[in-house]
């Protein structure tokens, strides 16, 4: 079965790739990265020099008491509403206790095959709690947050 954006030329699908990748864009992808792999959503925050990588972070349903066994870890937790979302079905987490890098040229190659992978933007006042969040947390190396121009 021929997908609607099979009909749009390879310019178009590229166009619309990369508007879809700026800081704020939420893309939902298999990624490796996780145990298991799966299908996750992650948050743009940032680009490295040149813009070769992303600097990303995921999104998750709750907040997995192993992983974030202290109030510490819990606070690096950013809550998403639901209702300010429609990308979500149920209130969500941003995870702020890591950046994860993703290949730019990967990203936009998905976004240009698959353009159902960019579920929207979060707003202004969510990334500026998310990057406070991130310059904070003492579970990031300060070359890492440079790298993606959190600090």
């Amino acid at each position: 079965m021929t997908d609607l954006s099979d009909l749009f030329p390879q310019s178009f699908r590229d166009d619309f790739a990369d508007r879809n990748i700026q800081v704020g864009s939420v893309i939902r992808v298999f990624v490796k990265d996780t145990t298991p792999p799966k299908i996750k959503y992650f948050i743009v925050i940032g680009f490295s020099e040149h813009k070769v990588l992303l600097g990303t972070v995921f999104i998750n349903s709750s907040i997995n008491q192993n992983i974030f066994h202290n109030e510490y870890l819990k606070g690096l937790n950013v809550p998403l509403d639901s209702q300010m979302y429609d990308f979500i079905d149920h209130n969500s987490f941003v995870d702020c206790s890591d950046i994860r890098e993703r290949s730019v040229v990967e990203i936009k190659n998905l976004l240009s095959n698959d353009p159902e992978c960019s579920k929207g933007v979060v707003s202004e006042e969510t990334m500026k709690t998310i990057s406070t969040t991130l310059a904070s947390a003492t579970t990031i190396s300060l070359n890492k947050k440079r790298k993606f121009g959190i600090l």
